[in-house]
């Protein structure tokens, strides 16, 4: 099976609030009397941050080929696909997707908020600020073959999807038999995005320079469901974030230092001396493209903070789901420095 995904721009293909204003771009300024196109994304009251976003109304074609060795096979998912899906008429599908925030985006705010992206090899702090005024989840990429810090708005979006009509194939004659069946069909999807983040301050008093960074790879990434009341943790634990990365090719494993403070490496290397086993503070949940792996398939090398896939593929979205007990660093990290 092919997918080949359309992104369509502009304000037709009779697509929700298309040409009004809360959907298109008409001026340069925004209304005084509300935030019009301007979603409340984020805010700080106490360093008066507020980040927005403005509405944007996005439909992207999927073009599917898919593709058989046999007749009878194809008629099978002809038949399938005529009794299961209603072809010609909008459903919703929720979706969770996850939105790019530019690298001179989070530049700009961790400027404005004086919370550094990055402190001790760490981007610990940042990404724990982030979560703390933002509406929505926010995730984090680990450095990958990117090689790049990149984070991420997690939000479930109601997708109004509708498969066209599917289009059998006659098949390629090869001597007296035929192969290569296909069926071809377009599904249309239209959801809610975000066009651009604006953020504003009463900090800002004179242009801020920025650093760009030129020919940055953007990899596409599979968004799971991540419902953190699923997970039943016990009294003093939580989840300490959900990073995701993608391998490179001849890449097997990743550096996990980046999301970990000097409270949990200290805790680490205290265990690591003395034998301690790891789950007593913390626990990895490992997933790929949104299933559960087992254990067998990856391993930790908690001395260099790096983990390792047996099996590892570049074609894949890896997520893991680190919870921590914070009741039990503290009271280690007291014990440890002689804190009061």
């Amino acid at each position: 099976m092919v997918l080949v995904p359309r992104i369509v721009f502009g304000q037709d293909d009779n697509r929700f609030l298309s040409h009004t204003l809360i959907n298109e771009r008409r001026t340069n300024t925004h209304s005084l009397w509300g935030d019009g196109s301007l979603i409340p994304l984020a805010q700080d009251k106490r360093k008066r941050v507020y980040v927005h976003g403005h509405y944007k109304r996005a439909v992207m074609y999927v073009d599917v080929i898919m593709s058989f060795d046999t007749y009878p096979e194809q008629v099978n998912w002809m038949s399938f696909i005529d009794n299961m899906i209603p072809v010609g008429h909008s459903q919703f599908i929720k979706a969770p997707l996850e939105l790019y925030i530019p690298d001179e985006f989070c530049n700009l705010l961790s400027h404005v908020s004086k919370v550094p992206m990055m402190k001790d090899n760490s981007v610990y702090e940042f990404l724990t600020y982030l979560n703390s005024i933002w509406y929505n989840p926010i995730t984090y990429k680990l450095k990958g073959g990117s090689n790049s810090d990149e984070f991420f708005m997690y939000y479930i979006a109601d997708i109004d999807a509708v498969f066209q009509e599917p289009q059998p194939g006659a098949g390629i004659k090869d001597g007296q038999v035929k192969r290569n069946f296909e069926i071809s069909f377009t599904v249309r999807c239209e959801f809610n995005t975000v066009g651009y983040f604006a953020l504003n301050s009463p900090d800002f008093k004179k242009p801020v320079r920025i650093p760009t960074k030129d020919n940055l790879t953007i990899a596409p990434i599979f968004s799971d469901v991540i419902n953190l009341n699923d997970f039943q943790l016990p009294v003093g634990w939580s989840i300490l974030g959900w990073p995701i990365f993608k391998l490179a090719l001849n890449e097997n494993g990743i550096s996990i230092d980046s999301i970990l403070n000097d409270s949990l490496r200290a805790t680490i290397d205290h265990h690591l001396k003395f034998g301690i086993p790891m789950d007593r503070f913390i626990k990895i949940q490992f997933r790929e493209n949104g299933e559960l792996l087992n254990d067998e398939l990856f391993f930790i090398d908690w001395a260099n903070r790096r983990l390792t896939l047996t099996h590892p593929n570049t074609h894949r979205t890896y997520r893991l789901i680190v919870s921590v007990s914070h009741e039990y660093i503290n009271n280690l990290i007291k014990t440890l420095y002689n804190l009061e």
